[in-house]
Order: structure tokens, then sequence, then C-alpha cells
């Protein structure tokens, strides 16, 4: 086997292991973004700034999924 053989079958070993943990992480919020919120931060408030169906139906003190609504402007992200 050559060295540049030797090279391909590496790399494609890597592509393999990377998808393998790439189709799990992506399974996984898959599997999350079916009960929680998209527009819901890390510290559980909503972030979304135009209505959503649930702020609308619990009334203005109520959030995503049924935390409570933080009025603040949500913080900006980095960049």
């Amino acid at each position: 086997m050559s060295r540049d053989d030797d090279a391909r079958l590496r790399l494609a070993r890597a592509r393999k292991r990377l998808l393998a943990e790439l189709t799990g992480i992506a399974d996984a919020a898959h599997v999350s973004a079916r009960s929680r919120c998209p527009y819901r931060d890390r510290h559980d408030r909503c972030t979304f700034r135009g209505g959503c169906r649930n702020q609308r139906e619990r009334g203005a003190t109520q959030g995503c999924g049924g935390g409570t609504l933080d009025p603040r402007p949500a913080p900006s992200g980095p960049g």
C-alpha cells in the first residue's frame, strides 16, 4: 500500500467517525426540538420578539413552553 493510499484510508476513517458524531448531535437536536421551544435560551428566557403562540395564549408574563417571560431584550450573541 502506498503512502497516498494510506492517507486516503485514514481520511476516509476520520470522515466516517466525524459523520457518526455529527449524526448523533443532529438526532439529539431533533428530539429536543419536539419538546423545547427553539427561542428559549440557556437561562430559560424567551428570546423571540415576535410574540409566539405561548405568549399570546398565556399572557405577557408567560413565555415559551410555560416558563416565565423576561421582558428585557435578549443579549446579542457573539459576533
